[in-house]
């Protein structure tokens, strides 16, 4: 592990109100977290697209909202919880929470300055594209010691529009990586059940209520109990090394049984990978 953390100050984000915000984020330590302060707007916090380019590559792309839920989902407290002001960071994750016993935990924090490594990280650009009179200027960065980059933690959200209740198959995901977890996001409660299956072997099926019932059991996670949200999660159990490989897969089907039609439906993709740039 690379050693006892610290707290520091983001440099300052430079932007303007309701327009994309961005910093250069200091390397040379292992970066756990990112907080970021938003100011202009009242809980709860929407719209504002998080991106994150490690060396290029972009790792992350995903609204503010769902980062929210995750943290959430994963045990903590909303940033929109509190006040009539966002006056709570939003947390964005790069270390795993909630494994049993630390397990895989620290495996995805972006590891940099270390002098042997074969692939390190040289460059972190973190840009916020920022809604109307919403502005992003400040954050802070949870570090420890020097380490290798290894496998980075990847969220990229994309959007299948729905046209109507029945099932939605979707066919065209990425398969890159370590899959975590994967997100179905609905704009209501819309999402009646999941199915996924890989080279023709269904490996999970789940309604909504069977899912909430199964997580709230296992005592890792915090599903909110609404149709909205749908997550497969491979570490539901609290066990990091239960990722699903991507690469070797020749074909994997998502299935969502929907009651109704949403324009926004999402997928996310929690992901565990090297930099591929």
């Amino acid at each position: 592990m690379p050693g006892n953390r610290i707290t520091i100050d983001l440099p300052n984000l430079t932007g303007a109100a309701g327009g994309t915000f961005s910093v250069n984020v200091p390397v040379g330590r292992t970066i756990h977290a990112i907080g970021l302060n938003f100011s202009g707007t009242t809980p709860p916090l929407v719209g504002q697209t998080i991106r994150l380019r490690v060396n290029g590559e972009e790792v992350w792309n995903v609204k503010s909202e769902t980062v929210d839920m995750l943290n959430v989902y994963d045990g903590g407290v909303s940033c929109s919880s509190g006040g009539t002001t966002i006056d709570r960071a939003l947390m964005l994750w790069f270390d795993r929470l909630m494994m049993l016993g630390g397990d895989g935990a620290e495996l995805t924090a972006l590891g940099t300055g270390d002098a042997t490594d074969p692939r390190p990280i040289k460059t972190i650009l973190l840009e916020v594209d920022c809604t109307a009179n919403v502005s992003c200027n400040a954050g802070f960065v949870i570090q420890s010691g020097p380490s290798k980059s290894g496998l980075i933690r990847k969220l990229k959200s994309y959007t299948r529009p729905v046209a109507g209740a029945g099932v939605l198959q979707v066919v065209d995901l990425p398969k890159q990586g370590l899959l975590n977890r994967l997100v179905c996001k609905a704009a209501g409660n819309y999402v009646d059940s999941l199915r996924l299956v890989v080279d023709n072997y269904e490996i999970y099926k789940r309604t909504a209520s069977q899912d909430y019932m199964v997580k709230k059991n296992l005592q890792y996670r915090a599903p909110s109990g609404n149709s909205n949200i749908h997550i497969y999660d491979t570490t539901e159990d609290g066990r990091g090394s239960n990722a699903l490989p991507l690469d070797p897969i020749q074909d994997w089907r998502v299935e969502a049984t929907m009651n109704a039609a949403d324009a926004t439906f999402k997928i996310i993709l929690d992901t565990m990978d090297p930099l591929r740039a």
